[in-house]
């Protein structure tokens, strides 16, 4: 029997190792980025990043004594771009109420913006999109000069995102027959309902019997739509994921004809999805006690055909086991870990500072990610994972310490390395082998995707190493050369 030891050295640098999570002090002042548009109240929820790195910060924003839906935009240093609408911020007309807001931004490849959220017209809440020109000004060409109605009735939550071709899918809920119903929407890349897509542009799905509204929608590799929904049913108030064809047609081959109800207690209730490459979704429940003041967070995950991931953290879940940690997002980074992010609110007149944890694959607690703790009160909103794989995190300042401003923090973050080792060993054996190869790896602490192909590159077999060892038998293969290709590098193989 021969033994196959392999070393893989991964090449970290000294500078930033055992940094991650650390501010990043060449953003703004040491880190943090404080902005007051115009003296008034100004609030930051949904943050983006165009293809030239600046960054895009939408919400609501008073100007001259009036709020408004609102972006403004900063160079990737932190500095407040002057060259962007009236003196780094564009403004939309809105309805004139002060709860009027863009709860998204997101950045088109041509550099055009799409900002939407609930504005209060004609004395009924509906759900507005608006597309911006690079330089900050109303693009006339989208929908009805700049501006289309995605839901017209009682909405105040929906979602939206962005394809390839910067067409954009919509998300929410439509009455039908009094009863509330998941709505999507696709739209083409001129503001206009995409024929093509379901009946028309516009799919309905009725999931309990009593009220439905999307909450939260992804885009998968695939091109399937995953969405997080509402549900009651004779009652009872549940979540479910729902996953779409391309085409708006339900996917059957994800849970229950392309439902699966969240394995949750009753008293959680979810919020975020973020999904893996491989087609798994993680999502995020929590439930607040009231008594107590204390916050429970469950992360739970879901394999690519819709059933429970117990493999995923404790028997499936992740609990971060902190009772303050407000968690208000959560997003797979380019490796594959897991970030959760927050804050640590003091639950008295609410706000605390910025809080992130970073999991591996297998849900296990990063320990090489040390999130440098700001102590400051912030109203947190939301994160964004720069193209550079820095975090950027989003808040305003509290109401009771004076009129709100925007902050960002930016910490450092290395999604391409494995800072908490600098050697892998893997070892091989035996090899060559009849069929049966056992694969050891040491400092290890998550799972890992492997295939082997043969010399024609066809895959044999396919699956994960565990974080201890695995067994893998292709034993029915022919005798010949073959290839163990992992995210660590290509081992060769040699069956009797």
């Amino acid at each position: 029997m021969k033994t196959l030891l392999l070393f893989i050295v991964g090449i970290v640098s000294l500078a930033s190792f055992g940094q991650d999570g650390g501010l990043d002090t060449s953003f703004g002042n040491n880190g943090t980025v404080q902005t007051d548009i115009d003296g008034d109240s100004d609030y930051a929820i949904s943050i983006a990043q165009q293809a030239d790195e600046k960054l895009l910060v939408a919400g609501r924003f008073t100007i001259q004594g009036q709020a408004f839906p609102s972006i403004a935009r900063y160079s990737i240093n932190g500095n407040l771009d002057t060259s962007f609408g009236n003196n780094g911020v564009a403004i939309f007309g809105g309805s004139g109420y002060e709860d009027d807001y863009y709860e998204i931004v997101l950045s088109q490849n041509d550099g055009k913006i799409i900002a939407g959220g609930p504005f209060n017209l004609n004395s009924s809440y509906q759900y507005a999109v608006n597309r911006f020109l690079p330089d900050g000004s109303i693009d006339t060409s989208f929908g009805n000069n700049g501006e289309i109605i995605v839901f017209p009735e009682n909405i105040y939550k929906g979602d939206l995102a962005l394809l390839d071709d910067d067409s954009l899918l919509a998300v929410g809920k439509i009455y039908d027959n009094g009863i509330s119903k998941v709505a999507l929407k696709k739209y083409t890349s001129n503001g206009m309902l995409d024929t093509s897509f379901g009946n028309n542009g516009v799919v309905i799905t009725e999931v309990g019997n009593e009220s439905n509204s999307a909450l939260k929608v992804a885009l998968a590799q695939d091109d399937t739509i995953v969405v997080l929904a509402n549900s009651q049913d004779n009652g009872v108030s549940s979540q479910v994921l729902l996953r779409y064809m391309p085409n708006g047609v339900l996917d059957t081959a994800f849970g229950n004809n392309g439902m699966v109800t969240i394995v949750n207690d009753l008293d959680f209730s979810s919020s975020n999805i973020a999904l893996y490459n491989d087609g798994k979704i993680a999502v995020l429940s929590s439930f607040f006690d009231y008594q107590f003041n204390i916050i429970t967070n469950l992360i739970s995950r879901y394999l690519s055909d819709g059933s429970f991931d117990t493999s995923f953290g404790n028997n499936g879940y992740i609990n971060p086991n902190r009772n303050n940690f407000i968690i208000s997002r959560i997003e797979v980074q380019e490796n594959q870990r897991l970030l959760v992010f927050g804050e640590l609110t003091d639950f008295f007149e609410g706000g605390g500072p910025f809080f992130i944890n970073r999991y591996h694959l297998g849900g296990h607690l990063d320990t090489g990610f040390n999130f440098t703790i700001n102590p400051s009160e912030y109203f947190v909103s939301n994160m964004l994972i720069q193209q550079d794989g820095k975090i950027v995190c989003l808040a305003s300042t509290p109401w009771y310490n004076g009129q709100e401003d925007i902050i960002m923090e930016r910490h450092i973050n290395t999604p391409l390395s494995t800072p908490e080792f600098k050697n892998q060993i893997t070892t091989i054996y035996p090899n060559p082998s009849n069929g049966v190869f056992t694969i050891e790896r040491d400092l290890f602490s998550e799972n890992t995707s492997f295939q082997i192909t043969d010399i024609t590159g066809k895959i044999i077999a396919k699956g994960e190493l565990n974080d201890t060892q695995t067994q893998i038998d292709f034993s029915v293969a022919q005798a010949g050369v073959y290839f163990l290709k992992t995210a660590d590098g290509v081992f060769r193989l040699l069956k009797n």
